[in-house]
């Protein structure tokens, strides 16, 4: 079993750079924010995703990261192949659930469009 993550790059950065700039202005005493979400082949136990947060109050910090990953998950254009011994299937990254009004919306790029189960990366 593997995850094969693909992604945007630059429309992805720049997705969570806005997620980081609406969490300081959500908390304005942040310190430092910091989001990272691998792209590539990993094992289903390795970590896709991290989001760092600092802040003088400890509530502050768990807040605005969980509001920024929970952002991540709904606003940054990230696709995911879940390979199983029977197979594979492209989705998107996104959970449902989580309210639409935590999405930072850029627009989409255009020509840039989630890949198809007969897409091909290299």
């Amino acid at each position: 079993m593997s995850l094969e993550y693909e992604a945007y790059e630059e429309f992805a950065t720049r997705r969570m750079r806005a997620v980081a700039d609406a969490a300081r202005q959500s908390w304005p005493d942040l310190a430092r924010v910091a989001i990272m979400h691998r792209i590539g082949t990993l094992v289903v136990s390795e970590v896709a995703v991290v989001v760092a947060v600092s802040s003088p109050h400890r509530d502050t910090a768990f807040e605005a990261a969980k509001f920024c990953i929970d952002t991540v998950k709904v606003s940054v254009p990230l696709w995911k192949k879940e390979r199983w011994s029977g197979g594979h299937e492209w989705t998107d990254c996104s959970h449902e659930g989580i309210a639409s009004t935590q999405r930072v919306d850029e627009g989409e790029p255009e020509g840039k469009t989630r890949p198809g189960p007969d897409s091909s990366f290299t």
